[in-house]
């Protein structure tokens, strides 16, 4: 599959790297459709993180779910899907407590894990055709439309929308009738009330 790779310092490159594949049964692989190019990816490109060559970029995508694990639940092989910055696995101690960025299962050794970004974990980036998604019940938060659509050219949903997914307390109340409430009136916390005027599971 083609990505964008790290080269070096100042230096990216569009590369033939190995197609993303389900490694765990929990796994979804992900056709991405659009996918953000971020202000924390300038840390790599600018030589500050100790980013290996190789290395895929990119996160915060929107996609189309192309295959699931057997234990996953909440999507299917079509599902339109965006997904957040960083991954978590949603049942662990921190991320109970709404504190899903310090993950304590995605990343051993450590806490917390994103992905294409150096030093957390092995995640490749979303600036690929592919991209496999661990946890996917808790890091796949389905949208409305098709590919090509009025989301999926907005760019600003990326940054915005899938944060506020995990840290506001109670991201599918609206989804259940009641007011979605969310935390911060930055960017992050109205995608929150964003969130939760979509169409939820």
């Amino acid at each position: 599959m083609k990505a964008v790779v790290f080269t070096g310092t100042r230096e990216v490159a569009t590369a033939e790297v190995a197609d993303a594949t389900l490694e765990e049964p929990a796994d979804v692989l992900l056709r991405v459709t659009s996918s953000a190019v971020c202000g924390t990816d300038l840390h790599m490109y600018d030589g500050r993180t100790g980013a290996t060559p190789g290395l895929v970029l990119g996160h915060e995508p929107l996609g189309v779910v192309a295959e699931a694990g057997p234990a996953v639940e909440m999507v299917k092989p079509g599902d339109r899907v965006v997904i957040p910055t960083h991954l978590y696995c949603g049942v662990c101690v921190n991320c109970a407590r709404g504190l899903s960025a310090a993950c304590l299962r995605v990343r051993p050794g450590g806490f917390g894990a994103a992905y294409g970004y150096a030093g957390m974990g092995p995640y490749r980036g979303a600036q690929a055709e592919l991209l496999r998604v661990p946890f996917a019940d808790a890091n796949c938060v389905r949208v409305p439309g098709e590919p090509g659509d009025e989301l999926g050219r907005a760019g600003r949903h990326h940054g915005r929308l899938p944060p506020g997914r995990p840290g506001g307390p109670d991201p599918g109340a609206a989804a259940r009738g009641r007011p979605a409430r969310g935390r911060g009136a930055d960017g992050r916390g109205g995608g929150r009330h964003r969130r939760g005027r979509l169409p939820g599971p």
